[in-house]
């Protein structure tokens, strides 16, 4: 299916590569630069970074133009001279130019065949553009420049003054046509940090320059925030447009605008798509047959979810496709395949709308920026038996009225074309998320332990494994890898792994039985919260010394309960360690029902995470403290002996 991209008319631009780029000199206190003050351990540093955006009048042919020069101060730093830039029909990046300059006063240029695009999807283009700098050393100062093409103001561009190193230098400046209001839009995530600001009047309309310096990094902490939402940056949010007449039509002044902007006309947009309805109302109307209204919508949500195959590219914007185009390719993006499952619903009159939500593993929504760019997805909000309730249909592992845990919790805009309200989308508990291992374990005679294990994973656990790997043989070896690697000193046998979609469970079984080499005969040591003991904590840096908030995927709870047998002449050595530890960040128990008559005891750990968030220093210390206190308790051993 050929997609057409761009808005009002916009065509894409087909460029051609120029000459070879005009390089900077490069001032001899950057070449003896050997560390940064402030950040003796850094690894490299941005010497300068300058983007020059030049937005169109008509919105077409508008590219940004970046340069880079980084400094590589040891060993680790190297891994900066590898470069990544994402790359598509909307973005287009061209003209990848690079060098490096050894220590020793050696240039050497970037070859044209070390620069590779792999393509990962055909259906817009997708594509990483990516090359390894040359001979890049300790030492060695690396530059590289290239453009990007786009034909959308709709698509603000983002630049970011801050990396993961530090940053001595970066510029951006936006050259501003007549005909084109435009809302700058400062993020100055740290106080430390000062801006310089420069507005000037030109012939073809304006130029606004920001300018930073001395940034520290964005620190790489374990489960941080999105970058996107640490590092300062600025943009340009397109408000306004005057037409030939000199007419004045708002573009995303209020969040109306916003809509009326995407939802468009007949020609593209959510209109024309909607319009396009004769195929999925036959489809929908098959489907459905007489079933209550609860049926008819599974089956509808089912059938796109599974018939259509997902092309992994996200935004609220439809070009000129519309529904009947994605019903015979039986191809859709994210987008296609919300607005193809609203156009099903309504066609058996369930009500419906769509909703715009961006995952909070990409960034936070700001409810007062009018900025469609701000989300990546767009889902289906329908009115059940009175509930309400949200669809995904781009995931073959949701079930019906299930969504990631991504986009869960968070702001949402409903986006009908008469209203536009904000709402929260749904999330689960962390009761609702749980990993629980059963153990039935039995010592013999000669102090061998065997026996069996179960785990059961529901809800966003279970997400998270459905369709693990491609095939089921793949996923058994996968479980079956994972259940060795927990039981070290066990031979594990008759792995079984079963999935239930729309139950949202994953279930695995195993047989287990202690190598001969493990078994000591008159002493059994056992980890009662294996097989998911907290082997570390990834939060080791003390709170005052973590700067980022955390984010985890979701809240949950892991349980583990084992029942344990053990024969005549043996006996528990010692009473077990019963950890109990609970602040705001979660909650740890341990407990043991034991049955000295009948030899058996039956050891439960818990640890429940009671949310996924994480912000300042008191929040990120009770979670710090919280894993202490588990990985402490799941280092102790449960020991059996002979009296």
């Amino acid at each position: 299916m050929k997609r057409v991209v761009g808005f009002f008319g916009f065509v894409m631009l087909v460029s051609t590569l120029g000459s070879t780029a005009s390089w900077p000199e490069i001032p001899d206190k950057e070449r003896i630069l050997v560390d940064v003050p402030g950040f003796p351990n850094a690894a490299a540093v941005v010497l300068f970074r300058e983007g020059k955006v030049f937005l169109s009048e008509d919105s077409q042919s508008s590219h940004l133009e970046v340069y880079t020069r980084i400094k590589i101060l040891t060993q680790e730093g190297v891994d900066y001279g590898s470069i990544s830039l994402s790359s598509s029909d909307y973005m287009r990046v061209k003209k990848l130019q690079g060098r490096t300059h050894l220590p020793g006063g050696k240039v050497v240029d970037l070859s044209k065949d070390a620069t590779f695009e792999k393509e990962f999807s055909d259906y817009y283009g997708s594509s990483v553009v990516s090359c390894a700098m040359p001979e890049v050393v300790e030492g060695a100062i690396i530059e590289y420049s290239y453009r990007t093409y786009f034909d959308s103001i709709f698509f603000p561009r983002m630049w970011f003054f801050q990396a993961e190193i530090p940053t001595l230098f970066s510029r951006v400046s936006f050259e501003i046509p007549h005909n084109i209001a435009f809302a700058p839009l400062v993020y100055k995530t740290l106080s430390s940090v000062q801006f310089e600001e420069e507005s000037k009047e030109t012939v073809k309309g304006g130029r606004l320059t920001y300018t930073a310096m001395n940034l520290p990094p964005v620190p790489d902490e374990p489960s941080r925030f999105p970058f996107r939402d640490l590092a300062c940056r600025v943009m340009l949010l397109p408000t306004s447009m005057r037409g030939s007449n000199g007419m004045r039509s708002p573009l995303f002044e209020t969040w109306k605008d916003a809509a009326d902007v995407v939802w468009g006309d007949r020609a593209w947009g959510y209109t024309h798509f909607l319009g396009d309805k004769g195929a999925a109302k036959k489809q929908a109307k098959i489907l459905a047959g007489s079933g209550s209204t609860g049926d008819q919508a599974k089956a509808i949500y089912r059938w796109v979810r599974d018939e259509i195959e997902t092309e992994p590219y996200g935004n609220v914007w439809v070009g000129e496709v519309g529904a009947g185009d994605v019903i015979k390719d039986r191809k859709g993006d994210l987008t296609e395949k919300a607005l193809l499952l609203h156009a099903m619903l309504k066609a058996v009159k369930i009500d419906s709308d769509l909703v715009w939500v961006n995952p909070k593993t990409r960034s936070r929504v700001e409810q007062n920026i009018p900025n469609p760019a701000q989300f990546f997805r767009v889902l289906v909000v329908a009115d059940i038996d009175g509930q309400k309730v949200f669809l995904d249909p781009t995931d073959r592992t949701l079930a019906f009225a299930k969504i990631k845990p991504s986009v869960q919790g968070v702001p949402c805009l409903i986006v009908d074309k008469k209203k536009q309200e904000w709402n929260m989308t749904p999330a689960s508990p962390p009761e609702d998320s749980i990993r629980e291992a059963t153990l039935q374990l039995a010592i013999d005679e000669e102090g061998r332990v065997e026996g069996s294990g179960r785990l059961i994973l529901k809800g966003n656990h279970a997400w998270s494994r459905l369709g693990w790997r491609n095939t089921e043989e793949a996923t058994k070896e996968a479980w079956t890898e994972w259940v060795e690697d927990s039981y070290e000193n066990f031979d594990i046998d008759e792995v079984g792994v079963t999935e239930v979609i729309e139950d949202q469970v994953v279930t695995v079984t195993w047989e287990m039985r202690q190598r001969d080499d493990d078994v000591l005969g008159d002493e059994v040591l056992l980890l009662p919260a294996d097989p998911l003991a907290v082997g570390s904590n990834p939060f080791t840096l003390p709170p005052n010394q973590r700067w980022t908030p955390v984010q985890l995927v979701f809240g949950d709870v892991e349980r583990v309960v084992t029942h344990l047998s053990w024969p005549e002449g043996w006996v528990l050595d010692g009473e077990p360690v019963l950890g109990q530890f609970a602040n705001e960040a979660g909650r740890l128990s341990t407990s043991i029902d034991l049955n000295e008559e009948e030899r058996t005891a039956t050891l439960t750990r818990e640890l429940r995470i009671a949310k996924s968030e994480f912000v300042g220093r008191q929040a990120y210390g009770q979670l710090r403290a919280l894993y202490v206190a588990a990985l402490e308790n799941d280092a102790e051993e449960l020991i059996v002996v002979v009296e």
